[in-house]
Order: C-alpha cells, then structure tokens, then sequence
C-alpha cells in the first residue's frame, strides 16, 4: 500500500506501479513533474498544483486532484494506521484528524478536477521533494470499496500495471502499461518485471523481455 510503505524494497515495487503528483529525476534526485504539470507557490505555503488531463489508473478510471483529496485523508484517517500518515504532519489540520477532533484534513483541497491545492501550517519549501514519496501516490475508488482485496492486487497509475496478484513468498509480476508513454511519460524498455521475494522478503528485480 502506498501509505503503509516504509522501507526500501516496497517502495521500489510501488515506484513501478504508481506516479505521484511529483517525480524525482533519477540522475541529479530535483523535483520533476509527474501527475501534476506545473506547481506554483507564493509563500512556500499554500500550493497550487495544476495536473494532466489525460492520466488514468491501470482500471481505467480517470486521476483527478479528487483522487489525491481522498488518497490523503485515507492515509491520515488513524482507523487505517497506515505507517507513513506522519508525512502529513504539516498538512493543515493534521492534528485534528490524528485526535478525532476532524474527519477530513483541511489542508488538501480540489479546486476542480485538475487543480489540487495544498495548505500547511507553515512554509516548507521542500514540499515538492517531500511528494515525491510514495506515501503520496494516488489511489483509485476501486480502492477503497474492498481494501484488502486491493492491497494484494494493486491498481496504480504507473508505468508498470500488477499481473495477478501479490504471491506472499514468492513474486509480484507487473506488465508494461502501454497507454503510460501516450501522455508523455517515458515507455520502460522491459515489458515485464518479477520483483523476487526471498525467505527474509527481500525483493530482487528481474527484467524480462518479450521477443
């Protein structure tokens, strides 16, 4: 789950199967677009993120800044201890939702389908770096309706769509995501890749090429 994902092995399965509002240049690690085109900023405060039209899930439901409102406050409802929910904490109203005194943040808003806006308690310029987590990953509404069962077969947005279901001990095999490349993304070159889980649940990545 992406909230739930603290460690490096989950999260490198999670970076083939989702993109964030924001990604990280793999060669110098600065802020780059993901989901969200543009962001903008006055105060290192509120800000305004401005996202694709054209990006889907892997079911085929459109992401909307209305998948980031929802993705958010489920990671943060404490009823769903997901372990990443501190990377809220500068989220406005934070504090309320983590003490039952609110249901949903304030701090995460959609002005429409494609302008997100976020308010914290107070400047943080590195917030783009900060998004780039995997704790930030959108969900779909699939999600939510039976959880558990989409825990062991997620549907993420990434370049890199599950193949069945998570095999505890064994594998997770995910497949190129084909309409990935048609917004603008990069295509990944292997078609397949087998992230290997050992005894100790260590994940090894195996590429596999089709003919």
């Amino acid at each position: 789950m992406p909230g739930n994902s603290t460690e490096v092995c989950g999260s490198w399965v999670l970076e083939h199967l989702f993109t964030g509002l924001i990604q990280a240049d793999t060669e110098n690690y600065e802020p780059i677009p993901g989901v969200a085109e543009s962001w903008d900023t006055e105060d290192n405060e509120t800000w305004t993120f401005e996202l694709g039209e054209d990006w889907t899930f892997h079911n085929g439901e459109q992401v909307t800044a209305q998948s980031f409102v929802d993705t958010f406050n489920w990671v943060v409802d404490p009823e769903n201890a997901q372990q990443s929910a501190n990377f809220f904490e500068l989220f406005v109203s934070y504090d309320e939702v983590i003490d039952g005194e609110a249901d949903e943040l304030e701090g995460v808003r959609a002005v429409d389908d494609y302008t997100l806006e976020i308010e914290l308690t107070e400047p943080f310029s590195p917030l783009p770096d900060m998004l780039t987590y995997t704790a930030f990953y959108p969900m779909p509404e699939e999600a939510f309706e039976d959880i558990d069962a989409y825990e062991q077969a997620p549907i993420g947005n990434g370049r890199y769509q599950i193949d069945g279901e998570w095999e505890h001990d064994v594998q997770i095999a995910a497949d190129r995501f084909e309409d990935y490349s048609r917004r603008g993304g990069w295509s990944p070159r292997p078609h397949r890749v087998a992230h290997l889980l050992g005894h100790r649940h260590r994940v090894h990545g195996r590429a596999v090429r089709k003919p």
